[in-house]
Parts: structure tokens; sequence; C-alpha cells
């Protein structure tokens, strides 16, 4: 045996190296050694992903930060700048802080809220009288520009109306500007004049507008519930989609106004001043309005909503009143002198209605409700009632 085992053949080194690099397990260990770095690289590459992120998630930490102060140190300037009694450093401060709220959305809003405080505290100065009767002046250029601001701002950011309210501006003359997105509620605008005005989404609630001048102004969503607007004119006005619900208009002159036309929008988004108060109507309403003596010839207003307004010597002679509203408030009231003579009344509603001391002559009512009415010595010879409703009227 031990003989045997002597002269056996001595393998080679070649031979062992050989056997070595041909064994099968090579070629599985190779794989799984790939497979490995190619997980260490890709937890690698997330390692300094999420490095990269991090440091970029406190890069713009440090420049929003930056930012904010930067925009706390631009409106603390311009803050500052208002307060001044040189003209030019306001206006300054006015047209920084117009570019701080287009910057910084956050701010946009107390922005809109100072702007309308300044125009409250530059209009209404403790102690001083209202301008006297004489020509109209114009606004306080800074004024001014505060509501040009107000009016050209972007209201997806912020409140949609600027609050104006209270404002003092008696005798001004605004005449053949754009006032946009403006509550004025409550403000003194007494003789004003308005004159080609383009007014979109202005609140003028209980706001003081006698004997304003609004020749030829264009409302657009504009809510005038409960103003004083006695011996205003409004004559050739464009009221679209404007309500005066409550208004007193005693004695004004509303000739040739129209539910459409006027002056084309500037394109600035503006927020209807009359939502989200029900729309009672496509025209102008007028519900509950004091409109005795009051003016509508040549007026051009259908569906225009008159429910329960005072109309004694009210005047809508040669006017397009189709489908307006007339009804008498649920109290019966005595019986109103009112012309509607060579009226388009067609399709309207006068149910109910004292209409002895009314003038129809030429008036269409064809197709009109007129159930209830007492028309009893009101001269019909030349009135067209063809299809009217009538329904217990009385004649």
């Amino acid at each position: 045996m031990r003989a045997a085992r002597l002269n056996r053949p001595k393998r080679s080194h070649q031979h062992r190296l050989r056997r070595l690099f041909s064994w099968n397990g090579w070629g599985r260990s190779a794989k799984a050694i790939a497979t490995i770095a190619t997980l260490a690289t890709g937890l690698a590459a997330v390692g300094a992903l999420y490095v990269t992120n991090r440091t970029l998630d406190a890069t713009r930490q440090q420049i929003a930060i930056s930012e904010q102060g930067q925009y706390t140190d631009r409106f603390g300037k311009a803050v500052e700048q208002l307060g001044s009694d040189k003209i030019d450093i306001r206006l300054g401060g006015i047209y920084a802080l117009e570019r701080l709220a287009k910057d910084s959305a956050r701010d946009a809003n107390t922005i809109t809220r100072l702007l309308g405080a300044y125009i409250r505290e530059h209009t209404c100065p403790t102690g001083a009288p209202a301008p006297a009767a004489g020509p109209r002046s114009h606004p306080p250029t800074d004024v001014s520009a505060a509501f040009t601001v107000l009016s050209v701002r972007d209201i997806s950011q912020t409140a949609p109306w600027a609050d104006a309210t209270g404002a003092c501006l008696e005798h001004r003359d605004f005449g053949a500007k754009t006032l946009n997105n403006l509550d004025l509620g409550r403000a003194k605008l007494a003789n004003t004049s308005f004159v080609r005005t383009l007014l979109r989404g202005v609140r003028l609630q209980e706001a003081d507008l006698g004997g304003a001048d609004l020749q030829a102004s264009t409302w657009v969503g504009v809510l005038a519930n409960l103003a004083q607007l006695p011996r205003a004119r409004l004559q050739g006005a464009a009221l679209r989609n404007s309500s005066f619900a409550g208004a007193n208009l005693l004695e004004a002159r509303l000739d040739n106004v129209s539910s459409d036309g006027g002056r084309p929008d500037d394109g600035t988004p503006y927020a209807d001043a009359t939502v989200p108060a029900p729309a009672i109507s496509i025209g102008p309403n007028f519900t509950s309005a004091d409109l005795t003596r009051a003016s509508f010839t040549a007026s051009r207003i259908p569906h225009a909503t008159f429910l329960f307004a005072a109309l004694e010597g009210a005047d809508f002679s040669r006017s397009d009143l189709r489908q307006a509203d007339f009804s008498p408030p649920p109290k019966p009231l005595p019986a109103e002198q009112v012309r509607f003579d060579y009226a388009d009344l067609s399709g309207a509603t006068l149910a109910g209605r004292d209409m002895r001391r009314m003038s129809l002559v030429g008036a269409n009512l064809s197709n009109a409700d007129l159930r209830d009415v007492d028309l009893r010595g009101v001269d019909l010879s030349s009135t067209n009632l063809a299809g009217a409703n009538l329904d217990g009227a009385k004649r």
C-alpha cells in the first residue's frame, strides 16, 4: 500500500490552479458580490439624496427666513414713509407697499387694511369742515394713489373688498376713474362727481351720495343698498347687476339709464358686491327704494325689480320695462301718481297695485300681470292690454 501511494504521479501546480479557477462556485459568488455592490451603490445614492434634500431644505428655510426679514424691513420702512410730511415720500411708501403685496402674499391682507385705514385717516381729519360749495377738487394725490393701488390689487390673495368705510370725500372729483373691489359703506360722498367712472364690485351701503353727479357712470356688481342718493344725477348710467334696495332716490335723475352697455371692463378681476345676497333680478334692483319724483324717462332696464318701491310722482315715460316687477308692499298704499306713457311694460308684474292715478297713454301692457289692480278712471284707450291677466281687476 505504501509503495502504491509512493508510486502515484504527483499533480502539477498547473493542474491545481486549473481546478481552482474552474470551480463552479466562483460564478455564483460573483453574482452575489455584484448584487451586493449594486445595493450598496443604491443605498449610497439614497443616502446622498437624503443628505442633499436636508441641505436644500435647510437652505430654503434660511432663504425664507432671510426673505421674511427683508419683507419685514421693507414693510417697516414703507409705513415710516406714510407718516412723512412730504407728499413724494408718502407716495413712495404707498407704491412700496404695492410692490411688497405682490412679492409677499402673506402680507397682502395687512397692506390692504393699512391702505384702507390710510384713506380714512387722510380724508376725515378731526374737526375739519366739509369742502365748501364751488368747483370740485380732485382727491389728494396720495389718497388717489392709494385708491388706485387698492383697485388694481390681486383679490385672489386678499379679502375681496378693501375697507375704506366712512371715508370723507364730499365735493371731490373722481370723474373717469376706475374703482374696483372697494368697501365705501357709510362714506361721505355728497356732491362728488363720478362722471364716466367705472365702478366694479364696489360697496356703497349707507353711503351719502346726495346730489352726486354720476352721469354716464358704469356700475358692475355694485351694492348701494340703503344709500342716500336724493337728487343724484345718474342720467345715461349703465346699471349692470347692481342693487339699490332700500335706497333713497328722492328726485333722482335716472333718465336714459340702462342695464347693459357702459364702459368696457379693464380686465381686473372683481368681486360682485351683490353676492351672496339673493339675485332677485338680472336687472337693477330697487326693492323698497324711495323713488318719489324720480325720473326714469327713456330708460332701458328690462327685468328690473321695483318690489315694494315708493313711486309717487315717478316718471317712466318711454322706458323699456319688460318683465319688470312693480309688486306693491303687503300693506296697501294709497293710489300713486306715476307716468308710464308709451312705456313697454310687456310681461311686467303690477298685481295688486292701485293704478287709478297712473298715466298709461300708449303704454304696452301685453301679457302683464294685472290681477286685482284698480284701473278705475284710467284712460286705457291707447293702452295695449293684449294677453294681460286682468283677473279681479277693477275697471
